[in-house]
């Protein structure tokens, strides 16, 4: 079952979803939405992304909290991967880290 695994300082919480959407603006989670990046709005900002094997994991934040997100993600083809770090670069200016492949 996919699920959303959210990391703050202080505590994890686990979600199960049934939709991620990834974008320019932030992340969408089920019904909870994550935003960065909006014109510098609150200076929350994607700060790194790095795909493994099975999950997707992001980092993302302001000078005072950080979050770190891990979404499994179910791609198996390293060509998959590829294409998908490539529209993260083009959505976000962030690079993705590929390990595992």
């Amino acid at each position: 079952m996919p699920f959303a695994l959210i990391s703050i300082p202080s505590h994890q919480i686990k979600k199960d979803v049934e939709e991620t959407v990834i974008s320019t603006f932030g992340i969408l989670i089920g019904s909870e939405i994550y935003r960065w990046g909006l014109d510098g709005i609150y200076d929350v900002r994607l700060h790194a992304a790095q795909i493994d094997m099975e999950r997707l994991h992001l980092t993302f934040g302001d000078a005072a909290h950080t979050m770190r997100l891990e979404l499994l993600h179910g791609m198996t083809q390293k060509q998959t991967v590829l294409e998908a770090a490539q529209k993260l670069l083009h959505e976000t200016g962030v690079t993705a880290d590929i390990s595992g492949w």
